[in-house]
């Protein structure tokens, strides 16, 4: 299915085309998004560890860093996804440790939308 063509597309760390990942990151997020009545896919899991992959992106080129576009339409996603309780309660610490991490990240833009996310009211214990 379109997942894991996406998918493909945001694993292809290769891929010298960094626009083509941050934007199969952004429609993975949409696709999570249009099929919230469903609840979570067979191949969900794998999508969300793909996101959670993408936290570690520190690609440069010519540009600078620009695994830090990634890096950010990562943490709008998983942010996205969790708001929506499609996170289980492992992936939602995952996520929260990565953030953690990324409060201490080179790029303020990075450090500030990780701040604020960590402030979000997601609260682990709803999901035991």
């Amino acid at each position: 299915p379109i997942n894991r063509l996406l998918v493909k597309f945001v694993r292809d760390f290769s891929n010298p085309v960094i626009e083509k990942r941050v934007n199969a990151i952004r429609s993975i997020g949409s696709l999570f998004e249009s099929c919230l009545d469903s609840g979570p896919s067979d191949g969900s899991s794998e999508v969300i560890a793909v996101l959670l992959d993408c936290l570690n992106d520190y690609t440069i080129d010519a540009r600078g860093d620009i695994g830090s576009w990634v890096r950010l339409a990562a943490m709008e996603c998983l942010a996205s996804l969790g708001v929506r309780s499609l996170l289980s309660a492992d992936q939602l610490c995952a996520f929260r440790g990565k953030l953690v991490r990324h409060v201490f990240d080179k790029l303020d833009r990075l450090r500030k939308r990780a701040l604020l996310l960590l402030n979000w009211p997601i609260n682990l214990t709803e999901l035991s």
